[in-house]
């Protein structure tokens, strides 16, 4: 796996699922977070890439990639502790879940963020995500996403 200083990354387990359900409660609000059981899902659906990311043995964030075709696969979250984004974590994490995605024979990825939440576009706009439509309502509160979208 990869690591910048400090931060390792490693394929989840089912050992992870409640610190990750947790994680994303406090990462977003309800009508976007996700309920435990989808994590279960998630982490048991052999087309998907589940990361963990650690910051001194403290699980400080993760992301799930999801294939839905033989070339795409979608961002299905990445999350990072409140408290520890900024620190490099979430780029450490998009780093390996891309570099395993085009080891896989993936070339597109696709993504869904909510239109309001700027610091997130931003971060992937500068990791070459380009937005492609807006998706009225996606969310369950009603909050349209913009598609972005990555050709790797």
């Amino acid at each position: 796996m990869t690591s910048a200083p400090d931060i390792v990354v490693r394929k989840a387990t089912a050992a992870d699922i409640g610190t990750i359900y947790r994680t994303d409660q406090l990462c977003f609000p309800p009508g976007i977070s996700f309920d435990e059981d989808s994590f279960f899902i998630y982490l048991n659906d052999p087309s998907s890439i589940n990361l963990v990311a650690e910051l001194e043995e403290e699980m400080a964030g993760f992301v799930i990639l999801r294939r839905y075709s033989k070339s795409r696969a979608n961002l299905v979250t990445i999350d990072v502790t409140p408290r520890l984004q900024g620190c490099g974590i979430g780029t450490s994490l998009m780093d390996e879940a891309e570099r395993m995605a085009k080891k896989s024979g993936i070339d597109m990825i696709v993504l869904q963020v909510a239109v309001d939440n700027e610091r997130a576009m931003e971060f992937y706009t500068r990791r070459g995500y380009a937005r492609a439509r807006r998706l009225r309502n996606y969310y369950q509160n009603g909050v349209d996403a913009w598609e972005m979208r990555l050709s790797i």
